[in-house]
């Protein structure tokens, strides 16, 4: 329930059963830390003062409606804090676009880049770029006509 409502909490997994499936868990929850019983308190109170340090962390790029991108997890994010499953394709897109921010991106970059210089269509870029649009909102990527791609506007 707890990871539905915030699944960015920082959580610490304790347990006497440290299990593969357990371990697998913890890490499928993007627990901080597993912790094995009896509980040493020492390593509690660390893990719980590092776990509240992580919250604290800059390393989130917003974007309009509420959609942001986690550069320590390099994974993007909804309003509700719900992970965006992007596929290989239109992840590496959407990262290139962000590290080029500001600049245009044309198509030879974006296949060299993304496609890893493989053939590509131009009606393979549209469809990974409208399904993006889908996924997170219309706005996310701005098309500059004969000429390539560009970031939506960041939150101010």
């Amino acid at each position: 329930l707890i990871q539905q409502s915030s699944p960015l909490l920082p959580k610490i997994v304790i347990s006497k059963d440290y299990s593969d499936a357990n371990i697998l868990d913890a890490v499928n929850m993007f627990s901080y830390t597993f912790l094995s019983k009896p509980l040493n308190i020492q390593d509690f109170r660390l893990s719980v003062i590092m776990c509240l340090n992580q919250t604290k962390r800059g390393d989130k790029i917003e974007f309009e409606k509420g959609f942001y991108y986690d550069e320590y997890r390099e994974q993007f994010f909804n309003k509700n804090n719900r992970l965006i499953e992007l596929t290989k394709l239109e992840y590496g897109l959407l990262k290139l676009l962000l590290e080029r921010k500001g600049d245009i991106t044309d198509y030879d970059i974006i296949q060299k880049e993304v496609w890893k210089g493989k053939k590509m269509s131009i009606f393979t870029m549209r469809n990974v770029v409208n399904k993006i649009r889908q996924k997170l909102y219309y706005e996310i990527i701005k098309n500059h006509s004969n000429k390539g791609y560009t970031i939506g506007k960041f939150k101010s």
